[in-house]
């Protein structure tokens, strides 16, 4: 969902980053440690802001009114249309991922959304899961987060190589299950922490511990966010335990908990819901969580369940386009937000029913991971 500065010692690493994806499909759109870290400052936790405003559904007989449906064409890509899996587990603004082994759409962005008739495969050397995927800086090449460590695919010399950091080096964030980027600097999701790697792959880093901060042994981190706008920070979900708010500046922490307004501690996933060309993302942020959806504008929180019009309350994930939808993939399918209400897809809008796990908007439409159905894409019309 205020970011450091590249020196000029940085240049190559920026340089080599630029370039780092058009081995693998072209033109690519812009858009949870084995080890135990060290280093950083000690964190300090601030109380949790006292909501001032919180939007509570009232039950009501009267079906919700339904948000405005994006008109557009639904279709299931499987490995029979040239996509690696049809179990995807990792999907991003430009891949889809299941284990270790990438693949992307290989034909150039054009001026509308298309489905992908073609894709190219990368396999990462290191771990046995990938788990994360961005390229940084703006632009720039892929880093992949998997359970063994950070990979850097790379393109500057004869071939392209990966440029790995693992167990077997040494490395000590392993197990890395969600990653962001604020410059060129890493923002690792770890068993039970929150790291920040200067220049990608430089240690010792700042650590997080989110046990430590909610002040409960089996707290653990879920998806991040990054905000970059009006000042960096980094959001982070848990297992129960609600949001958990880091300054990246400062090193101090807030908690957001259901006391505050949030529908439930489970935060499965997060999301900036706004991007600013130069100045990064900012504020409101989205959360997706088991008891619905929430929204944080600055001072409070505002959420939505099937009182609402969600398909379900058990809500997986969140992503924001760029054109202000919101999408969410829930228990009982998909589902987007038009800024006044929701609308839940079903067979009158001709999407397939298959059980939703995953959502990512893209330059190819927006794609929903699913359990074992393929890669389910909207085209808007």
């Amino acid at each position: 969902m205020t970011a450091p500065r590249t020196p000029a010692g940085r240049a190559a690493l920026a340089a080599s980053l630029a370039v780092a994806l058009a081995a693998l499909a072209g033109c690519l759109p812009s858009g949870s440690s084995n080890g135990t870290p060290t280093g950083g400052p000690t964190t300090s936790v601030v109380p949790s802001p006292s909501a001032t405003a919180t939007t509570t559904p009232t039950p009501t007989s009267t079906p919700a009114p339904s948000g405005t449906a994006v008109a557009g064409t639904w279709t299931l890509l499987t490995t029979a249309d040239g996509v690696c899996t049809d179990s995807p587990r990792l999907i991003g603004t430009s891949y889809v991922a299941e284990g270790t082994t990438f693949c992307t759409p290989t034909a150039p962005i054009g001026p509308t959304p298309a489905v992908p008739t073609t894709w190219s495969t990368l396999a990462v050397p290191v771990g046995d899961r990938a788990t994360a995927a961005v390229r940084f800086p703006p632009g720039g090449g892929l880093v992949v987060a998997t359970n063994d460590g950070p990979c850097l695919y790379e393109t500057g010399g004869p071939t392209p190589t990966w440029d790995c950091r693992s167990g077997v080096t040494g490395y000590p964030y392993l197990d890395i299950s969600g990653l962001a980027n604020i410059g060129i600097d890493a923002v690792y999701v770890l068993p039970d922490s929150i790291a920040l790697v200067p220049d990608l792959f430089t240690t010792p880093g700042t650590v997080w511990d989110i046990g430590t901060i909610v002040g409960s042994a089996d707290a653990m981190p879920t998806r991040i966010a990054v905000i970059e706008t009006p000042t960096a920070e980094v959001w982070s979900g848990t297992n129960g335990h609600g949001v958990v708010v880091i300054d990246v500046a400062g090193g101090t922490t807030t908690r957001q908990t259901t006391a505050a307004g949030l529908p439930s501690g489970d935060v499965r996933d997060l999301a900036p819901g706004s991007r600013d060309p130069k100045l990064g993302a900012g504020y409101p942020v989205w959360a997706a969580t088991a008891g619905g959806v929430a929204r944080w504008d600055g001072s409070a929180w505002a959420s939505w369940t099937t009182a609402d019009g969600l398909p379900s309350n058990d809500v997986r994930a969140i992503d924001v386009a760029n054109d202000g939808i919101v999408w969410v993939a829930t228990a009982g399918g998909p589902a987007s937000f038009d800024g006044s209400a929701w609308h839940a897809y079903g067979s009158a809008d001709g999407t397939p029913p298959v059980d939703v796990m995953d959502v990512a908007t893209t330059a190819w439409g927006v794609w929903f991971a699913t359990t074992a159905d393929g890669l389910l894409v909207l085209i808007p019309s």
